[in-house]
């Protein structure tokens, strides 16, 4: 049981610390409940091993690292309860155009398209051509088989494999562009 000076001192901690952790991991992610999640995991992991943490790193430092550890694990975790036809739904998705265009999810959109666009400068020019005329264009298989004189099974080919590596180097992107916090 946790006694009152103990109680005290995790107060402090939290107060101090609980909105810039709750800010950094929303930018993050854009998601409130999972950014709530992330938070409440970050502190109890801290409290947790409270006692074997090293004295001499800054107790910010110390808790944006573990907020970066639990952040990454949620979306390990999130992402590997999902078969692999459903991993591409949120790259499709943020593909497309926001229903709500506040300001928020218009930055967000050019953001991640972006990234998408980088994504696809590093494919062979002609699987982002029909990646491109699928996802972007809207056309279907059979008429991206007749603008590029391919068959069809090959369009699906090609995007396929296109999907496969756009969801490969999206999770590194997300993984990398996590920063460290130092002092």
């Amino acid at each position: 049981m946790m006694t009152l000076d103990q109680k005290r001192a995790f107060d402090i901690v939290y107060y101090q610390y609980h909105s810039e952790v709750y800010d950094y991991v929303q930018r993050k992610i854009q998601c409130s409940y999972t950014a709530e999640e992330v938070v409440q995991l970050t502190f109890i992991k801290f409290w947790n091993n409270r006692e074997t943490m090293p004295e001499n790193i800054d107790t910010r430092v110390q808790i944006f690292q573990i907020a970066k550890t639990v952040l990454i694990d949620q979306l390990r975790k999130k992402y590997s309860k999902k078969n692999s036809t459903h991993l591409a739904a949120p790259v499709i998705s943020a593909i497309a155009e926001p229903v709500n265009h506040d300001v928020t999810n218009s930055v967000n959109y050019k953001d991640t398209r972006a990234r998408i666009e980088k994504l696809l400068q590093m494919l062979p020019p002609v699987r982002k051509k029909v990646f491109e005329l699928s996802r972007f264009d809207e056309c279907s298989h059979k008429e991206i088989s007749q603008i590029l004189n391919i068959s069809t099974k090959t369009v699906e080919n090609h995007i396929t494999q296109a999907l496969k590596y756009i969801k490969l180097y999206w999770c590194v992107i997300l993984l990398l562009s996590l920063p460290v916090y130092y002092l």
